[in-house]
């Protein structure tokens, strides 16, 4: 499942500021949806934050994957 930056924050507690700097510092993978949005695949979400020792909360995660 794809998420947009605004999301991915929601989920990892973090601004979309920060998941920005994450994307344009080649921490996290992105790829444009259209010229305006970004998304992640939620996997690389959750392994980025594995990685990097951040809190992914897994209830919303599931909820916005519901939708």
């Amino acid at each position: 499942m794809d998420l947009t930056t605004s999301h991915a924050a929601e989920i990892l507690g973090v601004t979309q500021r920060t998941i920005a700097r994450y994307v344009a510092g080649g921490k996290l993978p992105a790829r444009n949806r259209n010229l305006r949005t970004l998304v992640i695949r939620m996997d690389d979400l959750r392994k980025f934050a594995e990685d990097y020792n951040l809190l992914f909360n897994d209830q919303l995660a599931q909820e916005l994957s519901q939708k």
